[in-house]
C-alpha cells in the first residue's frame, strides 16, 4: 500500500512557526484570508494536541494580523 502524504505538511508555505507549531494561508479558504495554525506532530483535533502544543498554537493567532499580508491582498480577519 502507498503510503498517504499529509495534505497539511507544506512547511515551505510557513508564515510562522516555532518548535510545536506553524501557520499558513488555507488554499480553500472557508472566507477570505482564512489561516490555518498547524501542530509539527500529527493529531486527529486539537483535543488531541498536548497542553504544550495547545500553548505552542496561541502565539500564532495573536501574531498573524501584525506581521502577514494576505498575498492576495485580502485584510486579516477581524473576527474568528
Amino acid at each position: 500500500m502507498m503510503e498517504q502524504k499529509c495534505i497539511l505538511c507544506h512547511e515551505e508555505e510557513a508564515l510562522l512557526q516555532n518548535e510545536l507549531a506553524w501557520a499558513r494561508y488555507d488554499k480553500y479558504p472557508v472566507s477570505p484570508g482564512h489561516l490555518l495554525i498547524i501542530t509539527r506532530r500529527h493529531v486527529q483535533s486539537y483535543f488531541d494536541s498536548t497542553p504544550k502544543e495547545r500553548l505552542a498554537l496561541n502565539p500564532h493567532h495573536r501574531s498573524l494580523p501584525r506581521c502577514c499580508n494576505h498575498p492576495a491582498g485580502i485584510p486579516y480577519p477581524e473576527a474568528f
